[in-house]
């Protein structure tokens, strides 16, 4: 359903003129979205504004001051809070499970540092115009790593993350059902901005999909309705610690820390952001 805005258009136009280059700036950051709540609530000394609120004063800001099209600040919302919202759910893995030696990479990462992890996670692919082999990298926004007794990394689960679904959870179970034979969990990780999953007793279609092709899916929207498939953000740590154990046996569960370097890249855990609460204007900022 579509979330309701706590400010009128003439507050979001008075905001958007008197901060908006900060508001683009702290959407630019790593955990843009919950950054840009809290300077937002913060700047106003509110404790009310929710996300419908901050997406309205910053694409309000990109009209008005870089002069973007309606259209064109639409998506660029949509792109970088979908890059945020996948770069602060690393963060939050990185930050809890680091200590017990897991690690939430990125696909560029692997891509980089691991060659033989992309080899394994990358799917052949026939090409028939030209008929030639080719790899193809599926839908995997994080890996989740750790290091077993030899020194060696093991990939054990892949995350998907959305914001919001709008049909585009078909994408991440196809490539879900793809690498079931890898032996690797595979799960997504959803704001629910728009509450598209419906309930158990009367499920949406990408409710169905996700439930029939992931191991999990966690959920940060306090509104949506859980079930052992559906499951609350807060699950993900523990669910992912006993993932690793079960799928790395002989794991090394030394502490990994902040400034240590996986396969020659340095894996950090930024400060904290509360990534619950902010889901909803009526229910307080992050």
């Amino acid at each position: 359903m579509p979330r309701e805005l706590s400010l009128s258009d003439k507050e979001i136009e008075k905001i958007g003129s008197t901060v908006g280059r900060q508001v683009v700036e702290q959407l630019d950051k790593t955990c843009g979205i919950f950054t840009l709540l809290e300077f937002l609530n913060k700047k106003l000394d509110s404790t009310k504004l929710g996300i419908a609120d901050a997406q309205a004063i910053y694409e309000k800001a990109l009209v008005e001051k870089k002069d973007y099209t309606e259209k064109q600040a639409r998506n660029s919302w949509v792109a970088k809070v979908g890059i945020g919202f996948q770069k602060c759910v690393q963060s939050y893995i990185n930050r809890h499970l680091m200590s017990s030696g897991v690690a939430a990479v990125s696909a560029s990462f692997i891509r980089k540092r691991t060659p033989d992890l992309k080899r394994f996670l990358s799917l052949p692919a026939k090409r028939r115009c030209v008929q030639q082999m080719t790899d193809l990298w599926p839908d995997n926004d994080i890996i989740l790593v750790a290091r077993d007794q030899s020194g060696i990394w093991r990939a054990f689960a892949i995350l998907s993350c959305k914001t919001s679904f709008h049909a585009r959870e078909t994408e991440g179970c196809f490539y879900a059902l793809a690498i079931r034979d890898l032996g690797i969990r595979t799960a997504m990780v959803t704001l629910d901005l728009d509450e598209e999953l419906g309930t158990c007793q009367k499920p949406t279609k990408a409710r169905q999909l996700l439930e029939m092709y992931f191991d999990a899916t966690y959920v940060l929207n306090p509104a949506t309705s859980l079930c052992p498939q559906i499951l609350s953000f807060e699950d993900m740590c523990d669910n992912i610690g006993n993932w690793a154990r079960a799928l790395v046996p002989t794991m090394d569960t030394r502490p990994i820390e902040e400034r240590n370097r996986v396969g020659g890249c340095r894996v950090e855990a930024p400060r904290r952001h509360k990534m619950r609460g902010c889901l909803r204007s009526d229910e307080g900022h992050p």
